[in-house]
Formats: C-alpha cells, sequence, structure tokens
C-alpha cells in the first residue's frame, strides 16, 4: 500500500511538471502571421492562433506607430477575445447540425471564411485617414502572461489607414428556414465598445458579431417587412416566421451574447442591453446585481440599426409604412419596446406569453419563475439591478426632454410605457397570454388590462388556460395576417370597455389555482372593423364595425350567442387627417345602422399639456350586421349615410335584398366599385367609366351566404361606402 501511495505521487508530480513545461512554452509562444485589412468602415485583424492552446483569450492593442515591446504600454487596448474566435458557436447551435462546424466570414466579395487555426478581432474607425498598427498579446491563466512583441508575427508592420464609409453587415449564407418554400439569407456584422456615426455601440467588449436573418418573398415593388423577435431560449434561425403573408420581407432578428458560464449555451440581453459594467464572458449565477451607472441598450439600439440597414441596403424594397412586429415569450419585449418607443414606425404587434412587467410584484402562485428567489427574477437583476432598490437609468433619451434618458424598470413596464403613448399614434397589438404560465406569471395581466381599459389603448388581448408552451391552449395561434391590410397611415377605430369584454379577473389570488375571473377571455376580440372602409378626411371620418363572436380550437363559439347589440367606447386612433382642431372644438357623431340613425352626439377635443388627446366616442352601440360610425365638423342638418354637403351620394336598393342589388352611381369619369367581406377579404370588383349622375349599376350576390358585407366605390376624387345586407 505504501509503494502504491508513493508511485502515485510520484505520477502526479510527473504529470505537474509535463503541465508547468508545457504552460511554460505555451506562454512563450505568440500569434503568428498577423495582418490588416480596411473595408466598410472597419479595420479587420487576423493572426494564427497558438496551436494546441483551448482556453483563455488575446487581446488586442492599435498604436498610430508600430507596436513594440518599449512603446506597448502606451498602446491602446481594443479588446479582447476568445481563444477559439474564428468559430461562430452562434451560427453552428442555430444550425443544428450535430456534424457542421461554422466559422466566421470576414468578407462576401469576395467571399472569405475563417478557419480553425486563425483569430480575430473588428475595429471600428473612429478617424478619417489615421494609420494604425496593431498587436496581439495571449493570456492564457498562467500567472506569466506573454507581453512580447515581434514584429511581422504577432504586430503589424505596416499601417491600415481608417476611413468612416458605413458599415455594413455581410451575407453568410443561404439555407431553408421558415415556410416549406421559403430560403433565409443569412448575415453578420460585427460590433463593440466603439460606437461610430450611425453604427452604435453594440456591447462592452471590443469585438462580438451579430445574426440576422432574411426570407424574400416576391421580387418587385416596396413589400411589407414583418420583423420576428425569439424567445429565452430560441435563435434566429428556427424563430423565422413560417405563415404565408405573401410577397413581403420576413426579417428575424437575434439576442445572444456569449455568456457562457451562465449557461453552456450563451445568454440573452432581454433584447434591450445590459449594465455598463457587466462582464459578459465572466457572468455566472454568483454574478451581483448593479446598484449605480448606466444600463446601455446595446441590443435595442443594435436591433435599430439593422432594421435601417436592411432598408438602405436594398432601397425601395420595402414599404416604411408597412412593418410589422411579432414576438414570442422574451422576444415580446423587443416588439413591445419598438411599439412604443417608436410608434409612429411600426404598424402594430403580434405577441404571445408576454412579461409584461419586469418590476410586477410577486405573483401569487409560487412557482411564478419571476418570484424573488426564482430563476428569471434573478437573471434580470444579474443585468439591470434588484428592482426594490434601484432604478437604473438607460442610454435610451426621451424625446423632447433634452438630458433625460428612459429608467430600466419603466422602459420594460407596459403600463408605464403605454401611459408614455397615450396621446400619440398606438401601433395595434393582438396579444395572447395563459392563466397557467408559471413563467411570466398571470396576475401583472390583470393589471394590464386594467392600463388599457383605462387609457383607451385598443388593440386585441385573449386569455385562456394555457401555460407557457401552449399546452390547454383553447384560442387558435394568433396570426400576423391580421395586421397586414394597415399601414402606419391607417387611421382606425380602437375599442375599449366593451359590454363583451371577459373578466380577467382580480388579485391577489392566494389560493390555487392563483387566478380568478374568466377562464376564457378576450378584450375588445369580438368588436371588429373593416379597415377599407375607414374614410379620414379633413372635415369627417367613419368607419363600418360589426360584432362576432368567434371559434375555439374545440369549435365551440365564444360567447355561444350574441346579443342585438354590445356597447362599447371608440377612439379614433392615427387620424392622418381628421386631426388638429383648437382645444373644445365641438364634434359631431352618428351612428347608422342599417341605412337609420339611431344614434347622434357630440365630443369635444380635449387637451392634455398642450397635446390634443384622441378623440373617443364613448357606450356606442354595435350591432352583429354592421354600422357606420362617422364623426364631422359640422352639425347633421339631415342623416344619409356616408353623405355630407359637397360630397356625391351613393344610393342602393333594394338593401336589404335577397342579393340582387342595384347601385344608384355619382358621376364620374372612371368608378372602382369593391365588395368586401366583414373579414376584409375582396369578394368582387367591377370598373365602369363615364357615368353620369344617377346612372345604374346591378350585380347578383345571390349565390353569396346570408349576412352583411361592405360596398366601396371609389374615384378620383372622392371615396364612398355602404353595408350591403344579403338575407
Amino acid at each position: 500500500m505504501m509503494y502504491k501511495t508513493f508511485f502515485a505521487c510520484l505520477f502526479k508530480f510527473w504529470v505537474w511538471q509535463a503541465w508547468l513545461a508545457y504552460a511554460g512554452s505555451l506562454a512563450a509562444q505568440t500569434v503568428t502571421n498577423i495582418s490588416a485589412a480596411y473595408r466598410n468602415g472597419q479595420i479587420f485583424i487576423t493572426w494564427t492562433n497558438i496551436p494546441g492552446v483551448d482556453s483563455g483569450f488575446y487581446y488586442v492593442y492599435t498604436n498610430s506607430e508600430p507596436i513594440t515591446n518599449t512603446n506597448f504600454s502606451q498602446s491602446v487596448y481594443l479588446g479582447r477575445v476568445p481563444y477559439n474566435s474564428a468559430f461562430n458557436f452562434r451560427l453552428t447551435y442555430a444550425l443544428r447540425i450535430p456534424t457542421l462546424k461554422e466559422y466566421f466570414v470576414i468578407n462576401d466579395a469576395p467571399k472569405q471564411v475563417l478557419d480553425s487555426t486563425q483569430g480575430f478581432f473588428v475595429m471600428n474607425c473612429t478617424q478619417a485617414n489615421a494609420p494604425a498598427y496593431f498587436a496581439v498579446r495571449c493570456d492564457y491563466g498562467s500567472k506569466a502572461p506573454n507581453w512580447s512583441v515581434t514584429a511581422g508575427s504577432n504586430a503589424t508592420v505596416t499601417p491600415v489607414y481608417q476611413q468612416l464609409d458605413p458599415i455594413k453587415a455581410y451575407f453568410v449564407k443561404k439555407i431553408k428556414a421558415g415556410g416549406k418554400n421559403d430560403s433565409m439569407e443569412i448575415y453578420v456584422h460585427y460590433g463593440g465598445k466603439v460606437g461610430v456615426g450611425t453604427y452604435p455601440a453594440m456591447a462592452n467588449e471590443g469585438c462580438l458579431a451579430f445574426h440576422f436573418g432574411i426570407i424574400k418573398k416576391g421580387t418587385s415593388g416596396s413589400l411589407p417587412m414583418y420583423i420576428k423577435f425569439h424567445g429565452g431560449n430560441g435563435d434566429f434561425v428556427n424563430a423565422a416566421i413560417s405563415a404565408n403573408l405573401g410577397d413581403c420581407w420576413k426579417v428575424t432578428l437575434d439576442d445572444w451574447i456569449p455568456a457562457f458560464k451562465l449557461n453552456p449555451e450563451g445568454a440573452n440581453t432581454r433584447w434591450l442591453g445590459y449594465h455598463e459594467a457587466v462582464d459578459i464572458y465572466n457572468l455566472n449565477s454568483a454574478t451581483l446585481p448593479p446598484t449605480s451607472g448606466i444600463i446601455k441598450a446595446y441590443t435595442f439600439h443594435r436591433v435599430e440599426w439593422t432594421l435601417r440597414w436592411i432598408i438602405s441596403n436594398w432601397p425601395g424594397a420595402i414599404d416604411t409604412n408597412r412593418m410589422y412586429l411579432n414576438g414570442v415569450s422574451m422576444g415580446c419585449g423587443a416588439a413591445l419596446l419598438l411599439a412604443t418607443l417608436r410608434p409612429e414606425r411600426y404598424v402594430g404587434a403580434v405577441i404571445s406569453m408576454a412579461k409584461y412587467n419586469l418590476n410586477a410584484p410577486d405573483d401569487s402562485n409560487p412557482d411564478c419563475k419571476f418570484n424573488e428567489g426564482k430563476s428569471a427574477r434573478s437573471e434580470v437583476r444579474r443585468l439591470w439591478g434588484n428592482e426594490d432598490s434601484v432604478n437604473l437609468s438607460t442610454d435610451i433619451p426621451k424625446p423632447n426632454h433634452p438630458g433625460e434618458f428612459f429608467r430600466v424598470y419603466d422602459l420594460t413596464n407596459t403600463n408605464h410605457m403605454l401611459d408614455y403613448i397615450k396621446y400619440k399614434p398606438v401601433p395595434v397589438i393582438h396579444a395572447i397570454n395563459g392563466k397557467s404560465d408559471e413563467l411570466t406569471c398571470w396576475e401583472e395581466k390583470v393589471h394590464l388590462y386594467q392600463t388599457v381599459q383605462s387609457l383607451n389603448i385598443g388593440g386585441y388581448w385573449y386569455w385562456d388556460l394555457r401555460d407557457h408552451d401552449g399546452e390547454n391552449a383553447m384560442w387558435s395561434t394568433l396570426k400576423l395576417s391580421r395586421l397586414s391590410p394597415l399601414t402606419v397611415k391607417s387611421s382606425y377605430p380602437a375599442f375599449s370597455n366593451g359590454e363583451l369584454d371577459g373578466n380577467p379577473g382580480s388579485i391577489p389570488n392566494p389560493q390555487p389555482p392563483y387566478y380568478s375571473g374568466d377562464d376564457i377571455g378576450t378584450l375588445h376580440g369580438f368588436y371588429q372593423f373593416n379597415p377599407s372602409s375607414v374614410i379620414d378626411s379633413a372635415s369627417f371620418w367613419q368607419a363600418f364595425v360589426w360584432i362576432e363572436a368567434d371559434t375555439l380550437l374545440d369549435n365551440s363559439l365564444i360567447p355561444a350567442a350574441l346579443p342585438t347589440f354590445a356597447r362599447v367606447d371608440i377612439t379614433l386612433q392615427r387620424t392622418q387627417h381628421f386631426k388638429g382642431f383648437p382645444k373644445k372644438t365641438t364634434l359631431y357623431w352618428c351612428n347608422i345602422h342599417n341605412g337609420d340613425t339611431i344614434k347622434i352626439g357630440t365630443i369635444k377635443q380635449k387637451y392634455a399639456n398642450g397635446v390634443p388627446k384622441p378623440l373617443t366616442i364613448k357606450k356606442v352601440k354595435i350591432y352583429p350586421e354592421g354600422n357606420i360610425i362617422r364623426v364631422q365638423t359640422t352639425p347633421f342638418s339631415r342623416i344619409q349615410a356616408l353623405t355630407d354637403s359637397g360630397r356625391p351620394s351613393l344610393t342602393v336598393y333594394p338593401n336589404p335584398s335577397d342579393g340582387r342589388f342595384t347601385i344608384c352611381l355619382p358621376a364620374a369619369s372612371q368608378l372602382k366599385l369593391q365588395v368586401y367581406a366583414l373579414t376584409g377579404a375582396l369578394l368582387a370588383e367591377h370598373h365602369v367609366s363615364q357615368i353620369t349622375e344617377g346612372s345604374l349599376f346591378s350585380f347578383d350576390a345571390s349565390g353569396w351566404p346570408p349576412g352583411s358585407y361592405l360596398l366601396v366605390v371609389t374615384s378620383e376624387s372622392f371615396r364612398l361606402t355602404q353595408p350591403l345586407i344579403r338575407q
């Protein structure tokens, strides 16, 4: 036994001596074949790694003169990259091909791909025509890191001159992703702690890579863009939008940082960013929350740059009036941030399983992951601080408030942000959540729904008993196509406080199942409007609206039976022309049902802090067969559907009918007649020319199902609408 112990100790000694010799030899080595090249506002530094090293970092320095052993200390430290910096871990992970390893592309014309023997670093240029030399040192955890400089080996000998050209993303490859016949183009760009021009700082490290994917459907004209944000464990490839949305661009962005000590697959920034002093390479479960300083919105700024770059890189390809947001789980945070910080840019958002308030108190459900001591709460605090004691400032400025910046737990509280935009054009939000969601918790939703109703925000909000993964769902998946008919220039009626709205329950709920109210419900989901019916002029505004039941996944109807009518508040949102009225201006509204005026009223233009409030009509009766809501600047002397003084009239008879309609047309050189279903689907279109006043046009809809339809008549100078009732 004594001999075995002796030889075991001797063997360990030999191994230790061998390791010290090996480590010493590594410490004595440097990278080789260093080179630097300028491209598109950045300098790409590459080198050959030290063979056999499987940990640690390379540290990159720059100087306006060749770097030597004597002036090393006067050189500028740019940042560090891991020992295997050429390996594209994120793309390899996203592609999910076990035998495939991806390496970074650093040029796409001609294509240049790194390999496993190389390392690289990308520097943003900050000074036009300034010479730059570079050196790379190494440190593999030894006590004596190698600071030696060898010209031509780990230090460049010729200068590269900086230029301030626009920075770009580089094409990587094309893969199958998204829908059945979709192909995704993958791009990568390189950012760091130094922002320049319109290219913002994207990390507090010197060089990180960021990906995004584009699926292009259709090749001509300005197309809509749908923007997807993945959830907490997702990625930009597997989260690609699969829905068939016609000719469009489907863009998927990515939120990832190489925090491997926190998670072997890396971590995320909740689509916002992190504290300026967070060490992402050493971030771990023991990292303490910051207590002071700034939360840098690295990810938010990067997302905005990416979208701007896509629009500018393909001029005319994107219709910037038709940009739509889509998020799931953590990705909902990105959609909500853009919708509330940039409401003028985005039509709306479709989101599923959102966390609406990262400052919410503990949920009654003890298993909620955002409760005190639970995993999600701890993850957020490591990045942004303990919400119970600090609400740190971000670097996102408040518009029209010089020197003021949003605070992090205000930005990530949807209640606060909806209040912030309550007098601005509000994007249309479609959202679904589950009462059994133990990740994002339920009770915060009750508070949010109260905010939505009190501020007349509108949107469509659904809930059932699903968990975070969608088990026990009763509502079908929310469709992005519901936003497609709208643009940022489209006015729409925002519904709130409806008699058909469900009861989400009260708070708190200290006993199982930790929720109350309706198991399945919606705010505003039974109130609909036809986007084609909205007329938004300087003198009047009107829309065709109706109520309808929905079908759940078990094929049951909700509500089981519709009432004769249901009241709801209607707010005129995103008006482009019917606006700008002086304070206390009286405006006149009417409600027209089946050609009869059932209600006339007035509203006044109100202001808050010098800003006009959106106009809201209270308790409007809405019918299943539909009715027209009209608001105008002058009193109604006589009520005619869709007619006012000086405008052409439109008469349809018989209406209701068995399907055979005759239209008495106004005079015009050209007219387009369109008939829509209440869902917005175009059912028929006719063109007539050289029409005299009173000309008759007949069409047969006897083959259509009984119900309500909408006739839209358009000329060069006017647009008229009229509901049609097929008995």
